[in-house]
């Protein structure tokens, strides 16, 4: 089974059907491109910290569960908001008053008086330029001029539907940008652009943003990293970029999409970097979002070798 790279193999842009033409027992969301359920739901998700199964039944267009109508009435309720108070932009969403739980706290919390907040030393951290950190990162990944490059392991798909699920896949790609993944495992194609691009974009990475400027520091997995908020040339909401302060390599890339009932965010994780023939490669490579997790793991590298 090949599964498409998205970020490599770009598909011809059709127009797109509305969801009442596509899917079944549409009643709020008619007349929106079908491509946006997938991100409108996974919001919803994510701002109430809940799987699909919190509101559907096996069966999808399943009215059976009583949280599916009040999903309903709470979109209807932050679009009639937003276009009553704010020209129609998604200013009030669900992780507004959700913020990660099923239940909304409308009783505020004693300890978060005004009287009861200490105030809060301001440490500067010096921050290296945004420039400066593109520049240690190409330097950091060493050669970047292989012929091609085979990947092997195994990808752990997981999410609220079911147990998470393994299977082995093989990574074959060669400029300019020929890329053939081998794996019977089903699940979002966005999980590939991490490993999907990493080979032909990494050493690039800074042509593809129209501003870069460092923001400040955190930390990712425990290590020190440089967090670099980049707007990219095509357009869309910034993106961010956490470079490890040590090593200068990519420790995180965290991405934010609009839908209609708010923003969904999306990291590709980057981690475990092995030199293989003078090139600095993650062995393991994750995309994390509200409605899946996938991790491919990174078991052999061969480069310039002879399909």
């Amino acid at each position: 089974m090949i599964l498409p790279l998205l970020l490599v193999l770009a598909a011809t842009p059709q127009a797109e059907k509305p969801l009442e033409e596509t899917k079944k027992n549409i009643v709020v969301l008619k007349g929106v491109p079908s491509s946006q359920l997938i991100p409108i739901m996974t919001v919803m998700a994510n701002s109430l910290g809940v799987a699909c199964t919190y509101c559907h039944e096996p069966e999808w267009e399943s009215d059976a569960k009583p949280a599916k109508e009040a999903a309903r009435r709470m979109i209807r309720m932050t679009r009639a908001i937003n276009d009553a108070h704010y020209g129609g932009k998604v200013v009030v969403s669900c992780n507004t008053c959700h913020n990660g739980s099923p239940r909304t706290a409308d009783v505020p919390l004693v300890s978060n008086a005004g009287w009861n907040k200490a105030p809060s030393a301001t440490l500067t951290v010096p921050l290296e330029p945004a420039e400066t950190l593109f520049t240690r990162y190409v330097r950091a990944l060493g050669k970047t001029d292989a012929s091609n490059r085979l990947m092997q392991g195994v990808a752990t798909a997981k999410s609220g539907r079911g147990d998470p699920r393994s299977a082995p896949f093989e990574l074959y790609q060669e400029p300019p940008r020929k890329s053939e993944l081998k794996m019977e495992l089903p699940y979002p194609p966005e999980a590939n652009r991490g490993i999907g691009g990493y080979f032909f974009d990494a050493s690039t990475l800074r042509e593809r943003y129209a501003t870069v400027e460092t923001k400040g520091v955190d930390e990712i997995r425990g290590r020190t990293a440089y967090v670099v908020e980049a707007t990219p040339k095509e357009g869309g909401l910034p993106e961010r970029l956490y470079f490890d302060a040590l090593s200068g390599l990519l420790l995180r890339r965290h991405r934010e999409s609009p839908t209609l009932v708010g923003v969904l965010p999306e990291e590709y994780d980057f981690d475990d970097y092995r030199t293989v023939d003078g090139s600095a490669i993650p062995f393991v490579v994750q995309w994390s979002r509200a409605d899946y997790q996938v991790t491919h793991r990174i078991a052999s590298v061969r480069q310039n070798i002879t399909p």
